[in-house]
C-alpha cells in the first residue's frame, strides 16, 4: 500500500491535473490513497478539492485553518497514513505517467 501525500495553497490551476493524472496509474487504485492537505487556500483551490473528493474513493481531503507550511502539512497527513509500505510527497503541480506508481514501488 502507497500513501500520496500532496500539500496544496491555492494551486487550482494545477491540482485537478495532478489529481487526474493520479487516478490513470496502471498500479491498483485498491493499492495506493491520496491525502491532499490544503494549507487553508483563499481561492476556488478548497471547492474544487472537496468536489473531487467526493467522486473519488481513493482521496481525502484535510482542510487547514491556516496556512501551516509545507513541511507541518506534510506530518499532519502523515499522522493519517497507517498500515502503507510507502509514502509518496508530491507536489500539486506535478502530473505523471501512467506507470508512475508502478515504476517507484518496483525500485523501492
Amino acid at each position: 500500500m502507497v500513501a500520496i501525500i500532496i500539500i496544496t495553497h491555492n494551486e487550482e490551476t494545477f491540482i485537478e491535473r495532478c489529481l487526474t493524472s493520479l487516478q490513470k496509474q496502471t498500479y491498483p487504485k485498491n493499492c495506493f490513497s491520496i491525502i491532499v492537505v490544503d494549507n487553508a487556500s483563499t481561492n476556488h483551490t478548497t471547492e474544487l478539492l472537496e468536489s473531487i473528493e467526493k467522486t473519488s474513493s481513493n482521496i481525502e481531503l484535510i482542510k487547514n485553518k491556516e496556512n501551516r507550511g509545507f513541511a507541518a502539512a506534510n506530518n499532519i497527513a502523515m499522522k493519517k497514513v497507517s498500515d502503507v509500505d510507502y509514502i509518496a510527497l508530491l507536489n500539486p503541480d506535478s502530473w505523471v505517467e501512467k506507470d508512475w506508481l508502478e515504476q517507484m514501488v518496483s525500485a523501492m
